[in-house]
């Protein structure tokens, strides 16, 4: 897994749109998360976390008024139509979107993978960005790897097979 240039990530990203149909941005930092639609994956969690980080951004008076440069989150995911739990979770993601303060900042895209999510993963490593991957049950997953390979940050819960990322202290 070489890592990708920044001309592929943005033909790439060009080719890709949310859920609600928004182009991802090559010029806009954004923290991005990929996995399954589960509720192990985290995503509520880091949806509420996200909020919070802006929150306090905003009380330290470091968001710029114009909208250039501040960060968005990349939710990236799948899951299998067979799955009514990976659907059910799907839904409160996009519900719990919906209604957050920062909803233009959020973008969930689904049913990618291959090179599209290693543009994702390219994108974090452009600006700087993390990859979170904040499951709560992981065996070896795939993620930390790939998104390392793009030269991304890597930030894990400390869950099973993740725990070999983490440095401590």
């Amino acid at each position: 897994n070489k890592q990708m240039s920044e001309e592929r990530m943005a033909e790439l990203l060009a080719e890709m749109r949310d859920v609600e149909g928004r182009e991802i941005d090559p010029e806009q930092p954004a923290i991005v998360t990929v996995g399954r639609f589960d509720d192990v994956k985290g995503i509520q969690g880091l949806i509420n976390g996200f909020r919070q980080l802006l929150e306090t951004l905003k009380e330290l008076k470091t968001l710029r008024k114009d909208g250039r440069r501040k960060i968005n989150l990349v939710i990236a995911g799948g899951y299998a139509p067979d799955n009514p739990l990976g659907a059910m979770t799907f839904k409160v993601v996009k519900a719990m979107v919906r209604v957050s303060p920062y909803r233009d900042r959020i973008q969930i895209v689904a049913n990618y993978s291959g090179a599209y999510i290693g543009a994702l993963y390219r994108l974090a490593a452009k600006h700087r960005a993390p990859v979170v991957i904040a499951s709560s049950v992981e065996g070896y997953g795939l993620t930390p790897d790939e998104a390392a390979a793009q030269g991304a940050a890597v930030i894990t819960s400390d869950a099973g097979g993740l725990r070999r990322f983490m440095i401590l202290g």
